[in-house]
């Protein structure tokens, strides 16, 4: 998404809106995999995870992790030399360093773990940030204001929302759903969202575009409602990993400049 994505950490306040974009982006994408789901619309018990179809072997699981047959799977590939196929030789490289960075970070962590605390305040700070209200908000994104203009006009003549998303939003995560993002924290909204839509009642659209670095929205308050901020508990994994990530980003900042030194 360009406009509203998902963090539960504090950012640079320094930086323009776009910069805490994509720095964003960058946490999230890290650690993913095991953000808690905080959509007020789902039970707090997460859908089991589908097994995928490609393999409807029985044991396939267990054959497959079987260290007898991946040796024999590895002599034949050797036999047939596929190890020495330049492409295949860039992959090994790349899995290679994908497991030491993995183990680099594993033990740096075992080395430099995150103090609980600091999760506990962070999540104490997010909670009073919240508070009870949770936002449903759609949104068409365009590249300069001429465009956001123009919507935004053709929404003032009457114009369904919904299908202007579907023709003009360069967001492909959130244009074939007429611009729907769902139920949002504020948490999980950038400063300059927070501000137009707490001027909004529920329908209405401001009577200008937001203007971003890179992009234009037009932004409308579908629903807003209360619920219960998850707890602790709820968010502890997620609160340390991006703290985790934190780090990470700092440690990875230390040694580009090392590297321009």
């Amino acid at each position: 998404m360009l406009g509203l994505l998902p963090t539960f950490f504090d950012l640079d306040k320094s930086s323009n809106p776009t910069c805490e974009i994509l720095h964003r982006r960058f946490i999230f994408s890290c650690y993913q995999r095991i953000i808690v789901n905080t959509n007020p619309n789902q039970t707090d018990q997460a859908a089991p995870q589908r097994e995928p179809d490609n393999l409807n072997v029985p044991m396939s699981r267990d054959l497959m992790n079987d260290p007898k047959i991946t040796a024999k799977i590895l002599g034949r590939a050797t036999e047939l030399k596929l190890d020495e196929s330049p492409t295949i030789q860039v992959k090994l490289v790349e899995a290679r360093a994908k497991v030491l960075v993995d183990a680099y970070w594993e033990d740096y962590f075992r080395k430099h773990p995150i103090d609980e605390l600091q999760a506990m305040s962070q999540y104490q700070n997010l909670k009073q940030m919240n508070g009870r209200d949770v936002f449903r908000i759609r949104q068409i994104v365009v590249q300069d204001i001429t465009s956001a203009t123009d919507v935004l006009q053709q929404l003032k003549n009457g114009a369904s929302m919904e299908i202007l998303a579907k023709e003009y939003s360069i967001d492909t995560n959130s244009r074939d759903n007429g611009g729907d993002l769902g139920w949002r924290w504020r948490s999980e909204l950038i400063p300059p969202v927070i501000e137009l839509i707490d001027k909004l009642e529920v329908g209405e659209y401001p009577d200008t575009p937001l203007a971003l670095e890179h992009v234009c929205i037009v932004l409308r308050l579908d629903d807003k409602i209360q619920r219960n901020f998850p707890s602790y508990e709820q968010m502890k994994t997620v609160l340390l990993n991006s703290l985790r990530a934190q780090v990470v980003v700092a440690e990875l900042k230390k040694m580009a400049e090392s590297l321009d030194s």
